[in-house]
């Protein structure tokens, strides 16, 4: 996992779940006192009932906050898989790219929207992932799917 070649992707892929544990934080903190708190309990009362189902904006807030958590998880899962199982230093070059594009588009989400903490956040990881890219081998050549026969 921290061999040479591997150290960077490794790093940012550790900054990824460290993000995803601090987001997951952020999302059940205890409201401050006063207008937070009131907007809070506004969103827990104002529901809807729908296919069988009580809900309320405030589920679908925290709802919406953990799929982002889960799909954090799961890039930082499949990034640590490919450490593991797969050899190829082209194909986790690759990897930084797709994670690298990734973590830009987020970065400019939360810039068009002004929310700093996610924004800092995946600015980031869009930096580790793409250094990751750019410092990553090229000697590997990819499998060509001409040349098998």
């Amino acid at each position: 996992m921290f061999k040479k070649g591997n150290r960077l992707f490794s790093a940012a892929t550790f900054t990824l779940l460290l993000v995803a544990g601090l987001h997951t934080l952020g999302i059940f903190r205890q409201p401050a006192p006063g207008e937070e708190a009131h907007l809070i309990e506004s969103m827990k009362n104002y529901g809807f009932k729908a296919m069988g189902m009580n809900w309320s904006i405030h589920d679908v807030l925290i709802s919406v906050l953990l799929t982002m958590t889960v799909l954090m998880v799961f890039v930082a899962t499949v990034n640590f898989y490919l450490l593991y199982a797969v050899p190829s230093l082209v194909v986790r070059r690759h990897f930084c790219l797709i994670d690298a594009i990734f973590m830009w588009m987020l970065a400019v989400l939360y810039a068009i929207f002004q929310v700093p903490p996610p924004f800092v956040s995946f600015v980031l990881l869009g930096i580790l992932f793409t250094a990751c890219y750019l410092v990553s081998t090229k000697s590997e050549e990819p499998p060509s799917i001409r040349n098998e026969k």
